[in-house]
């Protein structure tokens, strides 16, 4: 009877230990694909969500907890390292004073949550824990490049103040005090003092050109290339620099770069407008003056504002004489023939698609500088259907006979 109870207790534990290991390997395995397909799309998040910024004269760490998603097992990674921060409302602040300390804790934290991350080709036992072990090792490499690239590093540590070392070592003993026969010879060294007083003013001049440096720079990095938004913001003397696959847009005056980033999302609102206008015509025949529609463009002056202006480029000529607005006179050329819009639909919809994703960006991008701004998001559109293949006249019948 004992034997039978043991082995019901080693299957039920065995039992519980798979079913905390995540359930089948199968759904182990699709959600674990499920992850590692969504990591880009984190990694972007993350660039966003992650910002060092000085506030008060204090440099600090901020992860918005809202876009990342939960932290906790970073927080907790960190505070193995007692680094320890304030949660408020989503968003956590990690003191950065000390920052080759935070730098040294932000890469322990990614070699731990890296180590918690199964090897490639292996889906974790628990799928869960895995991915809070991705997040918060994709979130510490991110700080870890972030903190590199403010600066802060490169600055040489600022002595504490009272002295210490040799100095300090020196007053200790009472030998030096007592040979104070020197002070009975104050008189001697009244023309030095003098002269130290004569070149008090030269010692302040490094003091003044300390107040003339500009202030701290705030740097908004963004994965993604806002090519047509990233003209309009240097046009309107926002610092703007845009590559292959990022931008990088400079805060020096943050009420003046919030008024220029939402003139830049005014712009593509209006863009989208027009763009959404050239897909709804794609197909227009006869407008309003009986004639095809034309495309639209939106064109960045050279001081940033946007005008709307006709696309020049010729009209669309199909073959199509079972068309309503095909040429009916068969002595003309274009007999059989209709023209239709400029507009290549695809086309078109793929650029309304890039302009939608521009304007998400600053969108969230202003709200994050000044929450007062609440900016409606607007939708992707859906894919434009492919074109419907031109209509092909029947074969001529064959002479009789043959």
């Amino acid at each position: 009877m004992k034997k039978i109870l043991l082995l019901l207790f080693a299957a039920i534990s065995l039992a519980g230990a798979w079913g905390c290991g995540g359930g089948s390997v199968a759904l182990r395995e699709a959600e674990w694909t499920s992850v590692l397909i969504s990591l880009p799309t984190l990694q972007r998040r993350i660039e966003m969500a992650v910002k060092f910024e000085t506030l008060d004269g204090k440099r600090a760490l901020v992860i918005d907890e809202a876009v990342t998603g939960d932290i906790g097992y970073l927080r907790k990674l960190l505070r193995e390292s007692k680094v320890e921060g304030e949660m408020k409302d989503s968003t956590l602040r990690i003191d950065a004073a000390d920052g080759r300390g935070l730098l040294a804790a932000l890469r322990k934290a990614a070699r731990d949550a890296e180590g918690e991350t199964p090897m490639p080709g292996e889906p974790p036992q628990n799928v869960v824990r895995a991915k809070s072990a991705v997040l918060a090792r994709e979130i510490s490499l991110v700080c870890v490049a972030k903190l590199q690239e403010t600066g802060w590093l490169k600055e040489a540590p600022v002595a504490e103040a009272g002295g210490g070392g040799a100095g300090a070592a020196k007053s200790e003993p009472g030998v030096e005090p007592k040979e104070a026969p020197p002070k009975e010879e104050p008189k001697k060294e009244e023309p030095k003092k003098e002269e130290i007083k004569k070149e008090e003013p030269k010692k302040e001049e490094p003091k003044e050109e300390a107040k003339k440096e500009p202030p701290e720079q705030e740097k908004i990095y963004v994965a993604a290339p806002l090519v047509w938004a990233g003209e309009i913001l240097r046009k309107r003397g926002q610092p703007c620099e845009v590559s292959k696959d990022s931008t990088v847009i400079v805060i020096k005056d943050k009420s003046a770069a919030v008024e220029r980033l939402v003139w830049a999302v005014e712009a593509q609102r209006q863009r989208i407008a027009v763009m959404r206008e050239n897909v709804a015509n794609a197909e227009t025949t006869a407008g309003a003056d009986g004639k095809p529609y034309r495309r639209k463009t939106v064109v960045v002056k050279e001081d940033g504002a946007v005008e709307v202006a006709v696309d020049p480029s010729p009209l669309r000529r199909v073959q199509d004489p079972a068309h309503k607005d095909a040429v009916k006179d068969p002595a003309s050329a274009d007999f059989g023939c209709v023209y239709k819009p400029n507009v290549d639909a695809q086309s078109e919809t793929a650029s309304l698609a890039g302009a939608v994703e521009e304007y998400n960006i600053l969108r969230q991008i202003v709200e994050r500088l000044d929450p007062r701004h609440v900016i409606p998001p607007i939708e992707s559109p859906a894919p434009a259907p492919a074109p419907a293949p031109a209509p092909v006249p029947p074969p001529a019948p064959l002479p009789e006979g043959k």
